[in-house]
This record gives structure tokens, C-alpha cells and sequence, in this order.
């Protein structure tokens, strides 16, 4: 196509609506041209997080174990593991403690960036992200027989859903679907330099 026949979005969109005889009013035309994008939907049923706390989760813990030259939580789904272990696994007082955690994030979110932790910027939500883990670091030293801080939490779900996910079994730690004898002490020379999944 040569560039004389190249027509603009806005050029295009106008001849369009004149062909069928009416005009696109001034805020759908800026919608369209910014190419507005729906709401994100979740595409499974959390049990334990609403679907904003889904959110924020799955930002966090994409956060945490990041995307890059390899697959981060985000592409283990590490959100729905978390979901189901809260949900499941966690006495109802450690899931307030997890919840009022959420909160917290958000709002220490809302307090720094000035916007929601989801629609901060990576950059945004690492730096929250290591402010948080700094108070629960000096938290769980300062306190030592007091109970996980939410960050704490957090960091090892995400890091207990991507290792035990076929993804994190299989191209980070030996995989064997069928392991042989027990072999209590190897030197992980021997083992390739990655620990046993199985």
C-alpha cells in the first residue's frame, strides 16, 4: 500500500460514520481512538479472594517471582494456588491476618503511589513490594514468637505455588515421575546442580 493511500484512524472512522449516516459523538470517537479497554474479568472463581483481592494478589506475587528469560508466578497461575491454600489450608485466623495484609497494601499503595497497587507501575509496585518486605523482615525479628507477617506469607506462597507447579518441577528442580531409591546425602554436583522435585 503506498503511503497516499494510507488513511488515518480518525479520517477513517469519520467517512465510516458518514456512510451510514450519522455522526459518532466527541466522547465515543476519543473512546474508540484511545482504544478503550475493558474492564480486566477474571477467568475462574476464586473461594477465598474477591475478585479485586484476586487482583492484587496476582499483581504481587508477579512481583515477587517476576516474568523475564524465564516463566514468573504469573505464568504458573501462582494467584489460584494461593487462593485455594488460604481458602483451604489456613486456620480462619491467619486468613483474617492474610486478608487485613491485602488491605494494607492497598492502602500503603493508595498512601505512596497515589493509585491502586494494581495500576501502579512495576517499578511502583517494587518499591512498595520491598517496603513491605523490609516491616516484615524487622517485624518477625524484633518479634520473634509473633505470627507471620502478611508479606511473609505472601512470598512463600508464591514461591511454594511456582516450584510445586509443572512449570517450576519440571525446568527448575530434576523432575522424575518415577524415582528410583532413596539417596539421602548427593552432592549437587551429581544431581546437575538442581535439588530433586520428587
Amino acid at each position: 500500500m503506498s503511503p497516499n493511500q494510507l488513511v488515518d484512524r480518525r479520517k477513517a472512522i469519520k467517512q465510516a460514520s458518514l456512510l451510514l449516516g450519522f455522526t459518532i459523538t466527541g466522547p465515543a470517537l476519543t473512546g474508540v481512538l484511545n482504544g478503550c479497554t475493558p474492564s480486566k474479568v477474571l477467568d475462574w472463581r476464586p473461594s477465598f479472594f474477591t475478585e479485586e483481592e484476586a487482583f492484587l494478589i496476582e499483581a504481587a506475587s508477579a512481583r515477587i517471582l517476576p516474568s523475564g528469560e524465564t516463566p514468573g508466578a504469573a505464568e504458573v497461575n501462582a494467584v489460584r494456588f494461593i487462593d485455594q491454600m488460604v481458602a483451604e489450608y489456613y486456620l480462619p485466623e491467619d486468613q483474617v491476618r492474610f486478608r487485613t495484609g491485602m488491605q494494607a497494601l492497598e492502602a500503603h499503595s493508595e498512601e505512596t503511589a497515589g493509585k491502586s497497587f494494581i495500576k501502579a507501575s512495576e517499578s511502583e509496585q517494587d518499591t512498595i513490594l520491598s517496603e513491605q518486605a523490609l516491616t516484615a523482615r524487622k517485624q518477625f525479628l524484633d518479634i520473634p514468637d509473633s505470627p507471620q507477617p502478611f508479606f511473609l506469607m505472601l512470598k512463600e506462597l508464591t514461591i511454594l505455588g511456582f516450584f510445586t507447579s509443572e512449570i517450576g518441577a519440571t525446568q527448575f528442580l530434576n523432575f522424575d515421575e518415577t524415582p528410583g531409591g532413596y539417596q539421602g546425602c548427593v552432592p549437587m554436583e551429581d544431581l546437575g546442580g538442581k535439588a530433586w522435585a520428587t
